[in-house]
């Protein structure tokens, strides 16, 4: 809770959440466990796993069946965190009705921009792990020794414990971590903060307020402005935003390609956001069928639909580094790279 209330007051405008309107939005109420429609309020989201819980009741009321640990766990922090709200997909998502998944799918990445921290699950395989250290699920015990009067803990660097995580390797969880604001990560050995700003260890005591201090700038916004494409210059495991250039957009492409989804046919559900993003945001980028249509800048050009045209057909110009593995999605076109796995 300190964390976040040094992110609010030391950087307030790099890190607020975005203020784009999503109709028909529904939230958990954290005290009542019910499903709530509200608007205007803050709320905090869970990035998690889905998995299989075979206890788990579907939901078709307002009122929440049986819910996994990792679910009452995240409703925990909701709470003591000094918010009211939670959104989970899962929940907040009427599975059963198309005509409420489709717009609330195209506006995952504005649902994500909106909340005031995202609650990131990174630890086990589903949902019923639980958040280490919240309820009953314990911690991973640490390896430590003493020399003379000093104790020494040995500390997995976070990067290694998020990166090769079964949540790092899903493809909805893609567009949930690049496009939240602020960043709570659950792993199996602490907790961890990262915004806009600044990145948190539960297991470093320090002063970080006094860290942005003129004298002390070892939160450099240099550090916490750099592209995807720059990633070794950045201080955190996440990128600074979505992208500085419309031309980022392809990154994404790649890397969220290497991702694994339960259902091919979500491949393009599962991106949705992040092209929401770089279309409503200031790149202006359009896509057909996920292939990216970066706009003219030369807008008093007669060839402004010409140069429409040349992008898309750059766009087209995607291809496969396993060629041999590559598998046909039928549902999706094959001249997009959302058609073909692999």
């Amino acid at each position: 809770k300190g964390w976040l209330q040094i992110c609010q007051n030391l950087h307030p405008d790099r890190c607020k959440p975005t203020l784009f309107e999503v109709q028909g939005m529904q939230f958990i109420d954290c005290d009542t466990k019910t499903l709530v429609p509200t608007s205007n309020h803050k709320y905090v989201a869970l990035s998690y796993l889905w998995g299989t819980y075979k206890d788990e009741a579907p939901v078709s009321s307002q009122v929440l069946p049986q819910l996994p640990r990792t679910i009452e766990d995240a409703l925990q922090v909701t709470r003591n965190l000094g918010f009211r709200y939670l959104w989970i997909d899962r929940y907040c998502i009427n599975q059963h009705d198309n005509a409420e998944i489709s717009p609330q799918l195209q506006a995952m990445g504005s649902i994500y921009q909106n909340s005031q921290l995202t609650i990131i699950a990174a630890a086990g395989h589903d949902p019923s792990y639980g958040l280490p250290g919240v309820g009953d699920t314990h911690r991973r015990p640490l390896a430590s020794c003493k020399i003379n009067q000093t104790y020494l803990r040995a500390v997995s660097r976070i990067d290694q414990a998020v990166l090769p995580s079964r949540w790092n390797s899903r493809g909805w969880t893609y567009q949930e971590g690049i496009l939240a604001t602020r960043r709570l990560v659950f792993t199996d050995e602490q907790v961890y903060f990262e915004c806009h700003g600044m990145c948190c260890y539960e297991t470093f005591d320090l002063p970080y307020a006094e860290l942005h201090s003129p004298t002390n700038q070892i939160f450099k916004s240099t550090y916490f402005a750099t592209p995807p494409s720059e990633p070794g210059t950045r201080i955190g495991i996440f990128p600074a935003g979505y992208g500085e250039n419309a031309g980022d957009i392809y990154i994404h492409i790649a890397r969220y390609s290497a991702r694994n989804l339960s259902h091919d046919e979500d491949r393009l559900k599962a991106f949705l956001g992040i092209l929401e993003a770089f279309e409503t945001g200031h790149h202006g980028v359009r896509h057909h069928w996920g292939i990216p249509i970066l706009p003219d800048r030369d807008q008093d050009s007669k060839y402004s639909t010409k140069f429409s045209l040349m992008s898309f057909v750059f766009g087209l110009m995607w291809g496969h580094k396993f060629r041999d593995t590559n598998i046909r999605i039928e549902h999706l076109p094959s001249w997009s790279w959302a058609g073909v796995l692999g």
